[in-house]
């Protein structure tokens, strides 16, 4: 949404049951998505700064996207809808 913004807080996890289960809270499926205006451009930003990547983006009918590693393991969707013009 233009002119809004958003704001996502993380814990560290501080204790054995939650330690357990850092970077498998999502089981395979990302633990969330990001939208971005520009998914390819992104990628080779976060890339060259060391993020783990699974893939290179792939682009379909719903647009380009591809799946990243946090720091701990767990796994998030970076995305960019189709324009429309593409399909």
């Amino acid at each position: 949404m233009p002119d809004s913004s958003c704001a996502l807080a993380l814990e560290l996890a501080t204790n054995l049951d939650d330690l357990a289960i850092v970077g498998t809270q999502a089981g395979s499926f990302p633990l969330l998505a990001l939208d971005t205006a520009d998914c390819v451009g992104d990628y080779k930003t976060l890339k060259t700064r060391g993020v783990i990547f699974h893939g290179e983006p792939t682009t379909g009918p719903w647009g380009t996207g591809v799946l990243l590693e946090d720091l701990y393991g767990n796994k998030i969707f970076l995305s960019q809808e189709s324009s429309g013009s593409e399909v």
